[in-house]
């Protein structure tokens, strides 16, 4: 009987490691099924496929008269959403372009509408909204079978310094630099207005920590925490959400500033060192958080300190980990992408025009340069696409 019960738990043991295994194959298996596109907006705009060694191709070439901004694709796949600033030159006025995206990850514009000038756009998760931040407000445009065509329906006091503007569930976050705030709306869709939250902003990181001024956002898909790069100094913070009202809670901040690298404080700002993140990206399985570095103490050299950080996140709380590593990318590095699979992770260096492609350790998190790619002139942002093979 004794004999009959240990092969029962050994055979339960196999079961359950091959179970694992198996879990683990599939998912590879499944990512192995997906095409991947990157949207690059530089000078132009750019289609890249993502080979199966994480490399990425040159597909399509989108000729504008003005560079694009910052881009977003639809939950659904079907469109990408890209900003064109306005310029005194020839009278432009600043943009929003639809574009359809084909099976092959190609580009068709569809629409295209006058706007306000957004330093940032994002999509609701339910597709319906599109959602601009710039020139101290925060706007809802409609979307009309996926198309952005229409003025925003409305919009909501913000401040200086407004930088970007995400929504998870009903609420909007929107982070602000110089004044050090992050605003809190909930978005009613029945009104299609925005709601104040009880406090309307809260305050980021104290500027004594010299890492304060939170620029960029990222969601943790499986907990009531969202993430910022703090972009003066070089930061990342962890927010708490209340789980009634979606108000934030300042809960931890760490430095983004590499041990081994000396930086001085901003003659003209000296609670400001000449360090400076920009975005950030969280790996698919919420265990690493990523902040893009920018070395400011020079502004006019090809070649400096840029780094992207790495740190650890709890898989039951979320915390943030002390700084783990830093490797060096490329200069004035704007924005992070990670793909589908979580094995590569992308940074643009606007003054270089590189991309740099990394493979990742998905147990360690650490980042392993595998190629510099040339690409158009400042490159400023990048979205990623999915579909099934």
């Amino acid at each position: 009987m004794k004999q009959l019960k240990i092969v029962a738990f050994i055979m339960l043991c196999t079961t359950a490691l091959f179970s694992d295994e198996s879990t683990d194959l599939a998912k590879e298996k499944n990512v192995s099924r997906l095409k991947q596109f990157v949207y690059l907006s530089s000078n132009n705009l750019e289609v890249y496929k993502i080979n199966d060694e994480g490399t990425l191709a040159l597909i399509q070439n989108v000729s504008l008269k003005r560079s694009p901004a910052v881009s977003v694709v639809s939950p659904d796949g079907n469109f990408l959403y890209v900003v064109l600033f306005g310029s005194n030159k020839g009278n432009l006025k600043s943009q929003i372009i639809t574009y359809a995206i084909s099976d092959k990850g190609l580009l068709e514009e569809k629409a295209r509408v006058d706007t306000h000038r957004n330093v940032f756009i994002s999509v609701d998760p339910q597709g319906e909204y599109l959602f601009g931040a710039g020139n101290g407000l925060v706007a809802a445009y409609k979307l009309d079978k996926g198309l952005c065509n229409s003025p925003h329906i409305s919009s909501a006091a913000a401040d200086k310094g407004i930088h970007s503007v995400r929504m998870d569930g009903e609420f909007v976050y929107i982070p602000h630099i110089i004044t050090n705030q992050m605003y809190q709306y909930k978005f009613d869709r029945k009104s299609e207005k925005f709601v104040a939250l009880k406090p309307l902003s809260v305050s980021g990181p104290d500027n004594t920590k010299k890492y304060h001024d939170p620029r960029h956002l990222y969601f943790h898909s499986k907990l009531r925490v969202l993430y910022t790069s703090n972009e003066y100094g070089g930061g990342i913070s962890s927010w708490r959400r209340n789980v009634d009202d979606g108000s934030l809670t300042l809960w931890d901040t760490k430095s983004t500033h590499p041990k081994d690298h000396d930086f001085f404080a901003d003659p003209k700002n000296p609670d400001r060192m000449c360090y400076r993140a920009s975005d950030i990206h969280l790996s698919p399985d919420n265990l690493f958080a990523y902040v893009a570095n920018r070395d400011n103490s020079d502004r006019k050299s090809l070649t400096g300190k840029d780094t992207i950080s790495i740190f650890a996140l709890d898989p039951k709380t979320g915390a943030l980990s002390d700084l783990i590593s830093s490797v060096p990318t490329g200069r004035h590095v704007r924005s992070l992408l990670i793909d589908s699979s979580g094995q590569y992770l992308y940074a643009t260096g606007v003054w270089s025009s590189t991309i740099h492609v990394y493979r990742r350790n998905l147990e360690t998190g650490a980042l392993k340069l595998e190629t510099i790619m040339p690409c158009a002139e400042s490159p400023m942002w990048m979205s990623l696409h999915s579909v099934a093979k």
